[in-house]
């Protein structure tokens, strides 16, 4: 068993985020079927999540992102994506103080 135990998210920081959505959203895409700016540039270096905030035990992978916001990965292989998705094109986010114990395994 592995125990992630991360902060919550505060009020003014949740307020920050959705200001920032807010804005990105009001951006217009480059095409009328798409909800995404693709002129946008990707850098897949930022794709890799910061060392620190990644948490490995046996299979499965975390990510500590954010405050509340952890990314899970399994692959039996142990080979995981470390590519920009849709929803999270950069990790390179600060890493919030979290606590990681694992048990019974």
């Amino acid at each position: 068993m592995l125990v992630l135990a991360v902060p919550a998210v505060s009020a003014a920081t949740a307020s920050a985020g959705a200001t920032a959505a807010g804005a990105a959203a009001g951006t217009a895409a480059t095409s009328p079927d798409s909800p995404v700016d693709l002129a946008t540039p990707v850098n897949f270096a930022a794709a890799v999540a910061t060392k620190g905030a990644i948490v490995s035990v046996g299979d499965a992978r975390f990510e500590v992102l954010g405050d509340g916001l952890i990314r899970l990965e399994y692959s039996p292989s142990g080979n995981f994506e470390d590519l920009p998705t849709v929803n999270v094109l950069n990790r390179r986010f600060p890493v919030p103080p979290y606590r990681a114990t694992t048990g019974n395994g």
